[in-house]
């Protein structure tokens, strides 16, 4: 409900990132997870919607709210997503998690610089020194690393002197 016309939430978060869009003129959005609770597809549609509004390329990445529901759902709204006009969303290697992806900034056929998006997945089950097993957020997986340096390498090997990365979940 919080996406139904005139809602509150909706309003702000709207009008935020509307002024956000028009005062910055950006040629690329990113979207750093939590859009929405696992499943909601009306919000990630509508949301989806929105951001399509602006005619702006946009990168979005999953985060653990958006993980909650298991991968079938992040899946589900991964194949939505790369259906729209304006969404450089890719789903990558599934072992990885959904949605370790590359973006390439070029200038005049140049690769100047990269963005490297990084599912953080949710939450997952650690042990303590004392042996006791609890359940934190998660973070990036030692695949995933190996997949980062693998895609460091290849945009140095392509003349790529800046890249940044972008998770939900703060590396550790």
């Amino acid at each position: 409900e919080e996406w139904d016309e005139g809602h509150p939430n909706r309003q702000i978060l709207e009008y935020t990132i509307t002024e956000l869009i028009q005062r910055s003129n950006p040629d690329l959005i990113t979207i750093s997870g939590d859009i929405a609770w696992a499943g909601n597809d009306i919000a990630y549609d509508k949301f989806a919607d929105f951001i399509d509004s602006f005619h702006i390329p946009w990168a979005p990445i999953v985060g653990n709210h958006d993980n909650q529901g298991g991968s079938e759902l992040v899946d589900n709204v991964a194949t939505r997503y790369m259906k729209r006009p304006y969404c450089l969303f890719e789903k990558g290697d599934p072992v990885l998690g959904n949605g370790n992806y590359v973006v390439a900034i070029t200038e005049k056929d140049e690769l100047i610089t990269a963005l490297l998006l990084m599912d953080t997945h949710d939450r997952e089950k650690y042990v303590n020194v004392d042996g006791k097993e609890y359940e934190a957020w998660s973070k990036l997986t030692p695949a995933q690393i190996e997949w980062y340096k693998e895609q460091i390498s290849h945009l140095k090997e392509n003349g790529c002197k800046d890249a940044i990365l972008i998770t939900h979940i703060p590396i550790n």
